[in-house]
């Protein structure tokens, strides 16, 4: 999804619950989904960011055992947020 569909999308579900608010009613849960929708794309722009390092590393003769370390790590982290 584009960035433009995903803040659209974003802004629509921000006018859902200030609209169920105004109703009396609680939105609470989905403030929180939106929230973690939100650090959800932090963490992957972050990981992608460590992946394209640690490739720039290897073109550069780091040593290998420590990006394969950090590889690890990420591919945990990436499995663990697509749960």
């Amino acid at each position: 999804m584009s960035g433009v569909k995903r803040n659209v999308l974003n802004v629509k579900q921000k006018l859902e619950i200030l609209q169920e608010l105004d109703n009396g009613e609680s939105a609470s849960t989905d403030a929180e989904d939106i929230l973690n929708e939100g650090n959800t794309i932090f963490h992957s722009a972050a990981l992608r960011f460590v992946e394209n390092l640690l490739d720039y590393m290897g073109h550069r003769g780091f040593d290998y055992d420590d990006i394969t370390a950090v590889r690890k790590i990420c591919v945990d982290i990436r499995q663990e947020m697509n749960k």
